[in-house]
């Protein structure tokens, strides 16, 4: 996703660029332009949340995954949805457990295996400090129709 709204050569040919923009060219970049401050806003909105918490940003992610995942979720399984080492997935779960936000528990199905678990009341705690983007959220897309929302919900399936 990255690479497609800042790397603008890499889905334009080389005519494509010499020729001037269309009214759709125009509306793509805009589109682009609209994606980058939305991924620039979220990203702040959750450095500002870990900060609200007293963890990092990438613990923040942590818990995220631990709150939406419907399998349980390993240390392993945690590395691969952060794109991060082993290594640094069980600095992140070591960082979370001090601060009383996770648990480790031995898995039912493995004795070697390990489960990360969100501490009861913390999830709560969690949507507590998204609760003014929630509501801000709330108003946005009160102005929009079920058509419009599924045109949205359709694009962000494809990104």
């Amino acid at each position: 996703i990255v690479e497609m709204l800042y790397d603008r050569d890499t889905y334009m040919s080389t005519s494509d660029l010499a020729r001037p923009a269309t009214e759709r060219d125009l509306l793509e970049e805009q589109l682009r332009s609209n994606l980058r401050g939305v991924l620039r806003k979220v990203l702040k909105l959750d450095r500002a949340v870990a900060r609200k918490l007293g963890i990092h940003a990438t613990d923040l992610s942590s818990l995220q995954l631990l709150q939406t995942s419907e399998e349980p979720v390993t240390p392993t399984a945690l590395a691969r949805y952060l794109g991060i080492s082993t290594g640094s997935a069980t600095a992140a779960i070591d960082r979370l457990e001090k601060a009383g936000f996770v648990r480790r528990v031995r898995s039912e199905n493995d004795r070697r295996g390990v489960i990360i678990e969100l501490v009861k009341g913390k999830p709560e705690r969690i949507q507590a400090s998204y609760r003014q983007f929630q509501v801000r959220f709330d108003r946005l897309v009160a102005d929009f129709s079920d058509d419009e929302l599924q045109v949205i919900n359709r694009f962000f399936q494809g990104v």
